[in-house]
């Protein structure tokens, strides 16, 4: 029901209608709702660095039921996407996720520091630097 909805509201009423169906534990209409987000961006002439964002954490979100890699893929490839879109727009976005979100934006910046050769473009606050204890066993 929510994806058919999707087609014809605004993309904010869809992220909100995405996180929705999250909270509700309706993670296909989420999923569907997210893809068709990102189909829409992928075709725009220029993409939308906060609405990539959003779907960075919805992806990173939808990673905690099912298709984790394909998920957590998705939210990489939106995170980076968004930096590329507007790299000061994005900072903006991320530093203020609410607190909720942060673990799954720490998860996130993580994992494109990890996958990612060149991090330039990716602000550093973002990234998570290694347990130097672990390293000694």
């Amino acid at each position: 029901m929510l994806v058919a909805s999707c087609d014809k509201g605004s993309t904010a009423e869809n992220l909100e209608h995405a996180e929705f169906a999250i909270e509700r534990q309706d993670y296909s209409s989420a999923k569907g709702i997210c893809d068709n987000l990102r189909e829409e961006q992928n075709n725009a002439e220029s993409m939308d660095a906060v609405t990539l964002c959003s779907l960075s954490i919805l992806y990173m979100k939808l990673s905690e039921d099912a298709d984790r890699e394909d998920n957590i893929g998705m939210a990489r490839q939106c995170y980076l996407d968004a930096y590329a879109a507007d790299s000061a727009g994005a900072r903006d976005f991320y530093d203020h996720v609410p607190v909720e979100d942060l673990p799954h934006l720490s998860l996130l910046s993580s994992i494109v520091r990890s996958t990612t050769a060149i991090s330039s473009g990716i602000p550093e606050e973002y990234i998570d630097e290694g347990d130097s204890i672990s390293g000694l066993n």
